[in-house]
């Protein structure tokens, strides 16, 4: 097995939780008579709170002291805390679990590294800290993704060097930090969603175009790591519009390599 050890980004990839920062950052930018759509969310994906408000910012014609920003990032935090407490293990995709206790059972090192300094109260609400080795985030670091600090420290609280590292990641910055870290990893799914092409994986062996719903994109996520690293394999030109089309192109795939097995012990029993 090419890898010992995995290190996953939370939101996006274990969990969705971006219908509250949305909410809890259109009332900060409501405020500062800024505006604030979907395009500009994106935009805040991985990167600290303090960069998401300035972000938010540099949309309004107003001027704030640093004690005026730092009062919005802890509003906004606290109206984010709030609607997490809406959270619970029905968060986390069936997917998922199941791919982390397998990961877990072949025998590598899990780990989390979020920039999120509230990793670990969404981690208790979802009842997912069982999986892990550890957990890096935002209270642990001093540098931000796309700075690697978050992964290559990951990774030397599981006792692994960043080269024994795959990085599972959905966010611009967070593929940029993994990279910077010397770490493997394969292509996000997040644009897929808004104009299917094909996703290298991080060999180049193979190619997949995938069309997935944002909200399945955890799942999605979860399999295609199970997938590559488990089974040692990838369907290649999946197309799929939900993560049941893929969840059957992959059962198609296992049934086929299934019969192709049975035909050879065939006829190798033939032969003797």
């Amino acid at each position: 097995m090419k890898y010992k050890g995995i290190i996953f980004d939370l939101d996006g990839v274990l969990c969705s939780t971006d219908r509250f920062h949305f909410e809890a950052w259109k009332q900060t930018a409501e405020e500062v008579g800024a505006p604030f759509d979907e395009t500009i969310n994106m935009k805040l994906r991985g990167v600290s709170r303090m960069e998401s408000l300035e972000i938010i910012l540099s949309g309004s014609s107003k001027t704030f002291t640093d004690a005026e920003k730092e009062r919005l990032a802890t509003e906004k935090n606290d109206r984010y805390r709030k609607l997490l407490a809406q959270m619970s293990p029905a968060d986390m995709p069936t997917a998922v679990r199941d791919a982390l206790t397998a990961l877990h059972n072949a025998g590598l090192k899990l780990a989390v590294g979020s920039s999120s300094k509230n990793a670990a109260y969404i981690l208790e609400r979802l009842d997912a800290n069982r999986y892990f080795d550890a957990v890096c985030d935002g209270t642990m670091i001093a540098h931000s993704k796309p700075d690697p600090e978050v992964f290559t420290k990951a990774a030397a609280m599981v006792g692994l060097a960043p080269a024994d590292c795959l990085v599972v990641e959905d966010a611009a910055a967070g593929l940029e930090a993994a990279r910077a870290g010397g770490m493997d990893l394969p292509r996000h799914f997040a644009e897929a969603e808004l104009s299917p092409r094909p996703v290298h994986t991080a060999s180049a062996r193979t190619e997949r175009t995938v069309r997935i719903r944002k909200h399945d994109i955890p799942a999605f996520t979860a399999l295609w790591v199970y997938d590559k690293i488990i089974e040692e394999r990838i369907q290649e030109n999946v197309s799929c519009e939900t993560m049941e089309e893929y969840a059957e192109a992959q059962r198609t795939v296992s049934r086929r390599d299934h019969r192709l097995h049975l035909g050879r012990r065939g006829r190798g029993a033939h032969r003797r």
